[in-house]
């Protein structure tokens, strides 16, 4: 089942996208890398259950959009990125004595949408600034590599973090963000996150 926030996401994520070719603004490419929590049921051989919380990788790449001109101190960014997140492991110290867990076999994939603004606080916005950056957004779509099929394990994302830019060229920006995150399906998944990327602003 996906979020029915999804669809407003992607509308909002192409509204940018179409405001960003046809006005001032830009694109640009991204990597991340991360953290987030993975839970693991495990069974006791009276089927009683018990919950382990893990700290997993993730890694990704992926594309922005910008809404804003280059001397703006607050621009509007649009993100779709393809993430990729390490898989739990079976459960660490567990309280019982020969656990039944599953857990799956590989990463799993998934492509997340997210909007936010990155606010201008110290420097130049055409030369060196520090920001703080804010994003919502949503995992649509994840699939186990496995079997290539749907893991229905969409999520809601929600990031705040502080980053810097530097220009470095009339059009060329380079910038890199460190994040806090947290995931929500039906509980509350605390992760943190990386970005490192480049954008070429239209004006």
């Amino acid at each position: 089942m996906r979020h029915p926030s999804s669809l407003a996401l992607l509308l909002l994520a192409g509204t940018a996208l179409h405001s960003a070719s046809a006005h001032a603004g830009g694109i640009g490419l991204l990597g991340t890398a991360g953290m987030h929590q993975a839970r693991v049921y495990y069974y006791d051989a009276d089927e009683t259950q018990y919950l382990n919380r893990q700290n997993q990788p993730n890694t990704g790449f992926g594309f922005e959009a910008i809404l804003g001109d280059k001397d703006d101190r607050f621009l509007g960014v649009a993100r779709g990125i393809f993430l990729i997140d390490s898989p739990p492991e079976g459960p660490k110290n567990p309280i019982v004595e020969e656990p039944t867990y599953a857990v799956p076999d590989g990463p799993t994939y998934a492509g997340i949408a997210t909007v936010g603004v990155h606010w201008g606080v110290i420097g130049d916005p055409t030369g060196f600034q520090a920001h703080i950056a804010t994003h919502v957004g949503a995992a649509m779509v994840t699939v186990e590599p496995t079997t290539g099929e749907g893991t229905s394990q969409e999520f809601l994302l929600g990031e705040v973090g502080i980053g810097a830019h530097y220009h470095f060229a009339s059009n060329i920006q380079v910038y890199a963000d460190v994040a806090y995150s947290m995931r929500y399906r039906k509980s509350f998944f605390p992760g943190a996150n990386a970005y490192l990327g480049f954008r070429y602003m239209f004006d």
